[in-house]
């Protein structure tokens, strides 16, 4: 039959209907998740969350993608010294305004959209701290941040309060831009502490808890969805992977003040690449491990003892050596680049449940032994 000119305009418009009506479908499904009991069918689900001060000073955010059917999470960093290439100022500068930049330069450079968002302040992180019993971080001498407020130890595991964990996660020891890393590195490793504590205390998680949890945060997620992603974070055992938005280190022509600059090319390249790792077989690979055992004790040879030991089950170590300190009593694991499969399986070799966030990229390490002197009566 053939069309006359009405029909024409009518199949126009009725395809042009159904063209509305599919992308605001996929845009509620992959911009609108619906989380519920059927999360673990879902391939991945993406959450930006950012943590500002009361004064509307922007510390930092991270991309965080759970794969439920992985049983994996990826959290991918960003430094507040960071520059985007459409951008005249670091995200330091823009303050709260830096939020919206993220969420539109992370979206674009990523090739999708968040679909919840989460939003942090100074405040509320203190108590939720404090509801949650504190903050565990080990301090080693290398790491520990000096204080006048706060009487920290330059040895040992340590809670930190509310207050103190904000001050410790804060706080730049310079303005250069390594300050800015370290800092990055030291709440890279407090999220991972918190999860951990919190799924150690799992028994405790009652809904008005997670209710009250919802109602300090700024979040697009209502309560039965955060319950709903609570109650499958502590259920399932979850592997974490940790990376930061790469960029090009550059000074101002003061040279007081420095840059990140991001490149979208590079950064694309750089989560495609983490998120593949992430996902491989080979990310809970102990044979590319990077390993160090130290002797925290005064017993000859217990750092070979446990290179030995870890070798046969196929965990690659790269050195031994003796520890900054001899007076362990228990033996430790520094989880040290966020890998946390790798940690947990070294953990279960040397048969210790000692295992702490203490992230450090530029030893080149998965993680850091620490055998005490359980080790050394056991292992003999």
């Amino acid at each position: 039959m053939k069309k006359t000119q009405p029909h024409i305009i009518i199949l126009g418009v009725a395809a042009f209907l159904v063209i509305i009506s599919l992308g605001l479908y996929i845009s509620k499904q992959f911009g609108h998740l619906k989380i519920d009991k059927s999360i673990t069918e879902l391939k991945k689900v993406n959450f930006l969350l950012h943590a500002i001060s009361e004064g509307n000073e922007y510390y930092f955010s991270v991309w965080i993608t759970l794969y439920p059917r992985d049983k994996k999470i990826g959290m991918y960093f960003v430094n507040p010294l960071s520059q985007f290439e459409s951008e005249d100022d670091t995200l330091i500068k823009l303050k709260t305004g830096a939020l919206k930049t993220v969420e539109k330069e992370l979206a674009d450079i990523l090739g999708q959209s968040p679909n919840y968002k989460i939003t942090i302040q100074e405040n509320n992180f203190k108590r939720i701290l404090d509801l949650a019993g504190g903050l565990p971080i080990f301090f080693e001498p290398k790491t520990t941040v000096s204080s006048s407020k706060y009487n920290r130890p330059n040895n040992g595991n340590y809670i930190l309060d509310g207050d103190d964990a904000f001050d410790y996660l804060t706080k730049l020891e310079g303005r250069e831009a390594l300050s800015y890393v370290y800092r990055l590195e030291r709440q890279e490793s407090a999220l991972l502490s918190f999860y951990t504590i919190i799924h150690k205390n799992k028994e405790l998680i009652k809904k008005p808890w997670i209710q009250f949890f919802v109602s300090l945060i700024d979040t697009n997620m209502n309560d039965e969805e955060v319950i709903s992603l609570v109650d499958f974070l502590l259920e399932e055992e979850i592997y974490f992977g940790v990376s930061e938005l790469p960029g090009e280190i550059q000074a101002s022509k003061n040279k007081d003040e420095f840059s990140l600059k991001i490149r979208k090319d590079t950064a694309k390249i750089a989560f495609k690449k983490f998120e593949a790792d992430l996902l491989s077989e080979f990310f809970a690979d102990t044979e590319r491990s990077r390993v160090e055992v130290l002797n925290g004790t005064n017993l000859n040879g217990l750092a070979k003892k446990g290179k030995s030991l870890l070798n046969e089950r196929r965990i690659k170590v790269l050195s031994v050596e003796n520890a900054w300190s001899d007076d362990f009593k228990e033996s430790i694991v520094l989880n040290r680049s966020g890998n946390t499969k790798i940690s947990t399986k070294v953990a279960e070799a040397i048969q210790s449940q000692n295992v702490f966030f203490s992230i450090r990229k530029e030893l080149g390490l998965d993680a850091t032994v620490v055998l005490g002197e359980d080790f050394g009566k056991t292992k003999n």
